[in-house]
């Protein structure tokens, strides 16, 4: 976990790692960074694609969890048959120090030992051309700071630092490297504004192609920390951060997401969400600009209501699913088409990614989906509907029958909309001239 000494002070990489391997003795001009959670399978097609590139000056540097080991994934390596021309760089972090933490152990290791250029890579991030590192190196060669190739998640265009884009390395020590204590989510957003305040030449290199998997986030399906760090730091960089936005523009878009937070956290208040605490304390912070409460509070729900739980389903895949089967004696299904909202009979534990989820104890409600319209008058059709098994495994929901919740629900939101319109646009304010409550953010190496 992210320490509090680390809001003034950034760590060194002997702190954060336990291991590092395979150190090549002549380092290349680039260095590739990819940060690993648990996602062997995208690992695997990662360095697929680096064999096809045709320059091949880079060594590339994998950044695991403590959840896994270097030979377990050399041995993937070999057994699907990726003789790389090219060294990988093995580091095992210690502890779990999210997305932030993966990105600053590789940004600082590229600074520290000399590299001309990096590229940082989502590990979901899949290039499409064999000639991606050559173009974009071409683009720094050609005097450009950040070279950014075209990102497509589904049917949207974006660019973005995580998404295969090159860094001068001389950038990073001017502008310092990710600031870790946002640990998931946004760490990219508020490093890049320092990017561009910075003054930096930045390409958009429209003709190589990343593609990365557009994943709207549930937040409800994330582990506590996570439903506290994502609210936080989505807001706090809208609206803290996002200096190359001004005006009207900066207040629409910071009041819109604050708005959309706040419907979110009183729906699940008054659905009696156990994560609705957590989902508030983090839209106090961002508009506080306060990264201390993180350390104050431990947001571990699911190890708190854990003590004498016995599920009867578990929702899941992959070995850790399994095992837990057994070890409960629970029906094992696979991810089910969950709407939003549902009363649950049974204790239900699900495991994403190898995480142990604790999602439900027994007649909790809780929200699987969180697009804005799902929380208005729609909420209505769903709020008594129970989970049922059916005999293939699937989860359905049983048809509601209620009336009267539709009475009260319309009643609750034609009187609650207009109180949330004034209290998004007064909390907007305040996050926009409040500052962050920290020295500095610029993490010199």
């Amino acid at each position: 976990m992210i320490k509090e000494e680390w809001l003034e002070k950034p760590p060194m990489l002997h702190e954060m790692l336990e291991r590092l391997e395979n150190e090549p003795v002549k380092r290349k001009q680039i260095l590739v960074g990819i940060p690993v959670y648990n996602e062997k399978a995208y690992l695997l097609e990662q360095l697929r694609w680096l064999q096809r590139q045709r320059y091949q000056n880079f060594d590339i540097f994998i950044a695991l969890s403590p959840l896994l080991e270097p030979e377990e994934m050399k041995e993937e390596i070999k057994k699907n048959r990726l003789p790389l021309n090219v060294p990988i760089i093995w580091a095992k972090r210690k502890e779990d120090y999210g997305s932030a933490g993966g990105f600053y152990i590789i940004e600082r290791y590229a600074v520290e030992k000399g590299y001309a250029a990096l590229i940082e890579a989502d590990v979901d991030c899949l290039p499409t051309s064999d000639r991606l590192i050559e173009t974009l190196f071409g683009r720094i060669k050609n005097g450009y700071d950040v070279a950014m190739p075209r990102t497509l998640k589904d049917d949207r265009i974006a660019y973005n630092l995580r998404f295969y884009s090159m860094i001068r390395t001389t950038l990073l020590k001017k502008v310092g490297v990710t600031f870790l204590p946002f640990f998931y989510w946004a760490e990219d957003v508020e490093l890049m504004d320092r990017v561009k305040k910075g003054g930096s030449r930045i390409a958009k290199v429209d003709e190589q192609e990343v593609r990365h998997p557009f994943k709207l986030p549930v937040l409800f399906l994330m582990p506590s920390k996570l439903v506290y760090y994502r609210t936080r730091n989505y807001l706090m960089a809208l609206t803290k951060f996002n200096g190359h936005v001004y005006g009207i523009r900066k207040f629409l878009i910071g009041y819109y997401q604050i708005h959309y937070f706040l419907v979110s956290y009183f729906v699940s208040l008054l659905l009696r969400n156990p994560k609705s605490g957590i989902l508030w304390e983090g839209i106090k912070d961002a508009i506080q600009g306060n990264f201390k409460n993180a350390f104050k509070k431990k947001f571990n729900y699911e190890e708190e209501h854990s003590a004498g739980f016995s599920p009867e389903i578990i929702i899941g895949v992959g070995k850790e699913a399994e095992k837990l089967g057994k070890k409960y004696g629970a029906k094992l299904i696979g991810f089910g088409n969950i709407s939003m909202l549902a009363y649950l009979k049974n204790p239900v534990l699900l495991v994403k990614d190898g995480v142990r989820l604790l999602l439900l104890t027994n007649k909790s409600v809780f929200i699987v989906g969180n697009s804005y319209m799902e929380f208005l008058f729609p909420i209505a059709c769903v709020i008594s509907k129970e989970v049922a098994l059916r005999n293939d495994g699937a989860l359905v929901l049983r048809k509601n029958t209620g009336f009267f919740r539709w009475l009260v629900l319309l009643i609750v939101f034609v009187t609650g909309v207009p109180f949330l319109f004034l209290l998004s646009f007064f909390f907007t304010i305040l996050a926009l001239v409040s500052k962050p409550k920290i020295r500095t953010m610029s993490y010199g190496v």
